[in-house]
């Protein structure tokens, strides 16, 4: 009876343990993003991993291992590293030894990112692990296309599959079947689309109009700088950053109004 009551425990721990084990990779919530599914030549992939987790040393407790398997096969480790944040930081500007210091805090620490150089044209795949000092992990899998830049001189252009020198990015049908492209497959060509990345602010035919049309997360770049105004800390790119100026009264979005002091 012992042996038995001894046995039957250690199921129900090894079938406990098993179930916390699932819930425990189930609870973990990472997204995962590439800046691009095709990398032209001597570009780099780079991947995001996007977790809401709380860590105490966010550099060391979360791991994150990738594994690319290029065309011909061949198998290359990389580790992936904490990044920062997906929101602005609070600024916090202070005075020390009569010197005028600026502190930037973030709020949360929730960006990890892994980046890899492919050598081999083609079709690239690879599997991820996310895993943390909780012993919770997320696993997955993804890919890109490793091509030749088709415009070597053109930092927007790099590929065209229909060979008719327009690059994809600009082609109304890339793949030259005559009939327009669709990439978010909701029924309306890319080219008749007006909000293509659906944040509400249209891309042409409107003041203003959406300066990054494929990001739903920004629309203005007021100093031009290539940031968006929602990531950017200094909107109108015075010097002064937006919590700054608004402190003081002035327009983040007016480089011409900024805080007027003499140690600046």
């Amino acid at each position: 009876m012992s042996k038995r009551m001894t046995l039957k425990a250690w199921l129900t721990l090894l079938i406990l343990g098993f179930a916390v084990s699932l819930s425990a990779e189930a609870e973990l919530k990472v997204e995962i993003t590439q800046n691009s599914k095709v990398i032209p030549i001597y570009d780099v992939l780079e991947i995001t991993f996007h977790h809401e987790g709380r860590y105490e040393n966010p550099f060391f407790d979360v791991t994150i291992e990738v594994t690319f398997t290029s065309p011909g096969g061949k198998k290359v480790h990389v580790g992936g590293f904490f990044y920062g944040s997906s929101e602005k930081p609070r600024i916090k500007v202070y005075r020390k030894n009569g010197r005028r210091k600026v502190e930037y805090i973030f709020g949360k620490h929730d960006l990890w990112k892994a980046r890899f150089a492919p050598w081999e044209l083609g079709r690239w795949r690879y599997t991820y692990t996310f895993s943390n000092v909780k012993g919770e992990r997320v696993t997955g899998e993804g890919g890109f296309t490793y091509v030749e830049d088709a415009f070597p001189l053109e930092p927007e252009e790099w590929q065209d599959k229909d060979g008719d020198l327009i690059g994809d990015n600009l082609d109304a049908d890339d793949n030259g079947d005559g009939i327009g492209d669709d990439e978010n497959h909701n029924g309306i060509p890319d080219y008749q689309e007006m909000d293509f990345d659906g944040d509400g602010v249209p891309r042409a035919r409107a003041v203003p109009w959406d300066a990054f049309p494929f990001d739903p997360k920004e629309w203005r770049d007021t100093d031009g700088d290539g940031i968006g105004d929602n990531a950017d800390v200094d909107d109108d790119g015075d010097g002064w950053s937006d919590d700054e100026e608004r402190r003081a009264g002035t327009d983040p979005l007016n480089r011409l109004s900024f805080p007027q002091t003499k140690d600046h």
